[in-house]
């Protein structure tokens, strides 16, 4: 089986329209989205009417920026906080509902391998990082037989562990923080035990230039500027 993982589209509709018509040709079988639908980016609504194309098909979590639309607001406000509450503006209770109803983790099956899929990691479910440059052990990694799913950082990443085990991190649809604006995911398949890393183009320029014609949240712009596209 074929299996597409995204992560971290933040309401980049333009990166995931790009990246969703790309998978079209790769005979992928089902969708495995990490979360962080929404945040930093204002096309929330046109976000989900996307991906609930492709639902019947996948599997989501809740990230943390997801999670902030559905509770109160916190006591220790981040300063892209009025983008959620942008974002909020957009989206009827139906939508808020389906986010409510998302899991903070999955664990699946495929072809003999169990995944394990999170948006932090197992210890932090919604906040945890574990980047490329990390050569540390930790317990939870995975055993034989099985994959880890992390996403959160905007990082691309396989560790393959001695074990057996793999961890994948697909990076970022909307805002890869890599140094390269092309949005990056993977395929799983889960046959050949092989994963493959891809890297859609969209028009950057364009974004931007939506994004300076509302003033938009100037962080959000800036990380989409001076990198490679």
């Amino acid at each position: 089986m074929k299996i597409a993982i995204l992560s971290d589209i933040h309401c980049n509709v333009f990166a995931l329209k790009n990246v969703l018509e790309f998978i079209e040709s790769k005979q992928v079988e089902k969708y495995i989205f990490l979360g962080d639908y929404f945040g930093y980016y204002p096309w929330a609504k046109e976000t989900y009417d996307l991906l609930m194309t492709v639902k019947e098909d996948s599997f989501f979590l809740i990230g943390n920026h997801d999670k902030l639309l559905i509770e109160p607001k916190p006591l220790n406000v981040p300063e892209y906080y009025h983008v959620i509450e942008d974002n909020k503006s957009q989206l009827t209770y139906d939508v808020l509902f389906w986010l409510k109803q998302l899991p903070l983790h999955k664990e699946m099956e495929f072809d003999g391998i169990k995944i394990r899929a999170f948006h932090g990691t197992p210890t932090d479910i919604l906040n945890g990082r574990y980047y490329p440059d990390n050569k540390n052990s930790y317990d939870w990694f995975p055993k034989k037989n099985e994959v880890i799913l992390l996403g959160h950082t905007h990082y691309p990443l396989v560790n393959h562990i001695e074990n057996g085990g793999v961890i994948i991190n697909p990076g970022s649809i909307g805002q890869p923080r890599d140094g390269i604006l092309s949005s990056s995911f993977c395929i799983f398949d889960t046959l050949e035990r092989k994963v493959n890393f891809f890297r859609v183009k969209y028009d950057v320029p364009l974004v931007v230039s939506k994004l300076e014609e509302v003033n938009w949240y100037p962080r959000a712009i800036n990380s989409l500027k001076k990198k490679k596209i």
